[in-house]
C-alpha cells in the first residue's frame, strides 16, 4: 500500500523542467545510505527510512502518505506532507489495492517538490531523490 504508483511519471516531469533526479540505490551500510540522502536538496518518498533520515539530516522532503499516519511525523519546517484522500480507508492496511497507490496525482507531488526546491535555492534546480523505490541500474 505504501508504494505510490507515479514515481516514474514524477521523475519524467521533473527532468523535463531541468531537475536532476536520483533514485536511491541499495548500499552495504546504513552510513552510506545516509550519505546518499544527505547529498540531496529534496527527497521524495513515502513514510520510509529515507524520509526519517532526511528529516534528521535537515534535508527538505516531500512525503507521500497513502496508508500511514502523517500526524505522527514532525516536519521540522523541512517537510511537505502529501496525504491521500483515501487515507482513512487504507490506514495501516496490508496487501495491495491500486486505489491506495493511485489516489495522489503527479501534479500535486510535482508542485510540492518545486516548492521545496525553491525554498532551498533561488534557481530551483537541483537533485531530487526518490526514496523507497525499486532499485534500478543507472542508464
Amino acid at each position: 500500500m505504501k508504494k505510490w504508483a507515479y514515481y516514474d511519471d514524477l521523475k519524467n516531469e521533473l527532468e523535463s523542467k531541468g531537475v536532476k533526479v536520483n533514485i536511491l540505490q541499495n548500499r552495504p551500510s546504513l552510513l552510506e545510505h545516509l550519505a546518499d540522502v544527505q547529498g540531496h536538496r529534496c527527497l521524495v518518498s513515502g513514510d520510509s527510512l529515507p524520509m526519517h533520515l532526511a528529516l534528521g539530516s535537515g534535508v527538505h522532503c516531500v512525503s507521500i502518505f497513502t496508508c500511514t499516519s502523517p500526524w505522527e511525523i514532525y516536519g521540522y519546517g523541512l517537510q511537505k506532507k502529501v496525504i491521500s484522500p483515501f487515507l482513512e480507508k487504507f490506514f495501516y492496511a496490508r496487501g495491495y489495492d491500486a486505489r491506495a497507490t493511485t489516489a495522489i496525482m503527479v501534479d500535486e507531488v510535482f508542485s510540492a517538490v518545486m516548492n521545496q526546491l525553491s525554498a532551498t535555492a533561488p534557481d530551483a534546480r537541483g537533485m531530487v531523490s526518490q526514496g523507497n523505490q525499486p532499485h534500478k541500474q543507472p542508464s
